[in-house]
C-alpha cells in the first residue's frame, strides 16, 4: 500500500512541475503591460513562432539521438530467464529452469565511432536550421515593427496637411466676410481640403493592415492586437552608429564642395551626391571583406553548407570503416556452455559459473561493395564542397547588394531631409507673401502640397534606410547567439 501511495505522490509532483513549467512558458509569450519595444517584439515573436517551436523539438530529437549513439560505447547488460515443462520425464523432472546475465562491451568499432560523429553533425544541422528560422523571424519583426511606425508617421504628416488647409479655409472665410476674398477662392480652398482626406484615410487603413500583420507575427490574439502600443514614435535611423557614421561621411561631401559662390548649397549638394553615387562608394573593399568574415562565423546558411561538407566527409569515413575489425568483450554468468546452447538444470540443483571472452569480427571481402560505397561517398563530398562555394559566392553577393542598398538609402535620406527643410521654410515665406497679396492662394496650396510630399518621402527614406540596415544584419546573421540556441525542454 505504501508503494502505491509513494508512486502516486511522485506522479502528482511530476505533473505539478510540468504544469508549472507550462505556466511559465505561457506567461513569457504574452504582451507586456506597457509600450512594446522592438526587443520585446523580437522575444515575443521568437517565443510564439510555431516553426521555431517545431525546430526546437527537432533539435531535441537530434540531441537525444546523439546521446543514444554515445551510449553505444557503454557496456550493455542483458538477463535471461527460462522455464519449461516437458511432456515426459527427462530423467530428473518434468520442469526445467535457467537464468543468466550477459555483459557486452565494445572495445574497437570504427562504424560506431563514425555514427557518434554523424549524430553530432546532425545535431549541428538542426541547430543551424533553427538559427536560420530565428534570423528570418528577426528581420520580419523588425521590418513590420517599423512599418507600423512608418504608417503612424505618415498619418501624422497627412493630419498636419489637413490642419494647414483647414486653417487656410477659415482664413479665407474670414476674408470673405471682410470682402478681401472671393467665394471662388473659398470654394477652391475647401476642395483642396477635401482632396487631402482620402490620403489620410488610406494611411489609416494601411496602418490597420500592417498592425494586424505585425500582431500575426507576434502570434497574439485579436483582442491583444488592438492593445498594441509601440514604444517608438519615429524611425530611429540616427541612433544607429553605423548609419550615423556613413551619413556624416556623405554629408561631408556637401560641406567640402561649396566652392562656387554662384551656386546654391542645394545645387552643389545634389551634384555632389549624383557624382558620389557612381564614383565614391560609401563602403570600402576592406569593409566588404570584414562583413564577409563576420558572415563566415554567423550566417546560418553558410555554416550549414560547411556542416554538410563534414557530413559528407563522415560518409566517406563510414564507408571506409568496414575495412576495420570490430572487437568486443563478453562476460557471462551462468553455465560454461551458455554461448552455444540454452543451458538448463533442475530448479533445486542449478550451478552457476562465469565465463568471459573477446570477440573479433572482420569483414575481409564483400564483393567490392564497400569500394563502391567509398567512391559514392567521395562524390557526395565533392558535391557538398561545390554547394559550399556556391553559398559563399551568394553570401558575398548578398552582402554587397545590402551595402549598396544602404548607400542609396543614405543618398535618398539626405535628399529628402534637405527637401523637407527647404519646404518648411517655404511654407512660412509663402504664408507671409499670401497675406501681403504677392502670391495667389493656388501658389500657397502648391507649397503646402510640396511640403507634405517632401515629409512623406522623408519618412519613406527613413524606413528604407533602417530596413536596408537590418537586411544587412540578416544577411550576415550577426544577431544569432548560438550559445542560446538550445533544445526544447517542454515535450
Amino acid at each position: 500500500m505504501r508503494r502505491f501511495l509513494l508512486a502516486g505522490s511522485l506522479f502528482c509532483l511530476a505533473n505539478f512541475s510540468l504544469l508549472a513549467e507550462d505556466a511559465n512558458i505561457t506567461d513569457s509569450t504574452k504582451l507586456p503591460s506597457g509600450p512594446l519595444t522592438l526587443k520585446d517584439a523580437e522575444a515575443l515573436a521568437i517565443a510564439n513562432n510555431r516553426d521555431i517551436g517545431a525546430a526546437r523539438l527537432n533539435l531535441t530529437q537530434a540531441r537525444e539521438e546523439y546521446l543514444a549513439q554515445i551510449g553505444g560505447w557503454l557496456p550493455s547488460v542483458s538477463g535471461l530467464a527460462y522455464s519449461a515443462r516437458t511432456q515426459k520425464d527427462q530423467g530428473i523432472s518434468h520442469f526445467w529452469n535457467a537464468s543468466a546475465l550477459t555483459m557486452t562491451q565494445q572495445l574497437v568499432s570504427v562504424p560506431l565511432y563514425e555514427q557518434v560523429k554523424l549524430a553530432k553533425l546532425s545535431y549541428d544541422t538542426s541547430k543551424y536550421a533553427l538559427a536560420g528560422l530565428i534570423n528570418d523571424v528577426l528581420l520580419k519583426v523588425r521590418q513590420s515593427y517599423y512599418q507600423v511606425i512608418l504608417d503612424l508617421m505618415q498619418i501624422k504628416v497627412q493630419k498636419a496637411h489637413i490642419e494647414l488647409f483647414g486653417a487656410l479655409v477659415k482664413e479665407q472665410q474670414n476674408r470673405l466676410k471682410l470682402g478681401t476674398s472671393s467665394d471662388y477662392d473659398v470654394k477652391q480652398t475647401q476642395v483642396a481640403l477635401a482632396n487631402t482626406l482620402p490620403a489620410y484615410y488610406t494611411y489609416i487603413q494601411q496602418w490597420r493592415v500592417d498592425q494586424n500583420a505585425f500582431a500575426q507575427l507576434l502570434n497574439v490574439s485579436s483582442d491583444e492586437a488592438q492593445n498594441i502600443v509601440l514604444a517608438d514614435q519615429e524611425i530611429p535611423v540616427l541612433s544607429i552608429p553605423l548609419l550615423v557614421q556613413k551619413i556624416d561621411m556623405v554629408a561631408s561631401c556637401h560641406r567640402d564642395s561649396l566652392k562656387d559662390p554662384d551656386l546654391s548649397e542645394e545645387i552643389v549638394f545634389q551634384d555632389c551626391r549624383l557624382n558620389q553615387a557612381f564614383t565614391a562608394p560609401v563602403f570600402s573593399t576592406d569593409e566588404l571583406k570584414e562583413w564577409n568574415d563576420i558572415a563566415m562565423q554567423y550566417r546560418p546558411a553558410l555554416l550549414q553548407a560547411a556542416n554538410n561538407i563534414d557530413i559528407a566527409q563522415n560518409g566517406v569515413q563510414t564507408a571506409k570503416s568496414t575495412y576495420y575489425p570490430t572487437v568486443q568483450a563478453v562476460a557471462n554468468y551462468g553455465s560454461s556452455n551458455l554461448i552455444y546452447t540454452l543451458w538448463s538444470s533442475h530448479a533445486f540443483a542449478q550451478t552457476y559459473e562465469w565465463e568471459g571472452h573477446v570477440q573479433l569480427s572482420w569483414n575481409l571481402f564483400n564483393g567490392f561493395t564497400r569500394e563502391h560505397e567509398v567512391r559514392k561517398a567521395r562524390a557526395g563530398r565533392q558535391g557538398a564542397r561545390l554547394l559550399y562555394e556556391q553559398q559563399y559566392l551568394a553570401t558575398t553577393s548578398d552582402i554587397r547588394d545590402k551595402l549598396f542598398n544602404i548607400q542609396q538609402s543614405i543618398f535618398a535620406f539626405l535628399s529628402a531631409n534637405s527637401s523637407v527643410e527647404i519646404s518648411r521654410d517655404s511654407i512660412e515665406d509663402a504664408k507671409n507673401r499670401l497675406n501681403l497679396g504677392v502670391i495667389r492662394i493656388l501658389d500657397y496650396r502648391t507649397v503646402v502640397d510640396d511640403f507634405s510630399k517632401a515629409a512623406t518621402t522623408l519618412n519613406l527614406s527613413r524606413y528604407y534606410l533602417i530596413s536596408a540596415y537590418y537586411e544587412l544584419r540578416h544577411a550576415i546573421g550577426i544577431d544569432i547567439n548560438y550559445n542560446e540556441i538550445t533544445p526544447s525542454s517542454c515535450y
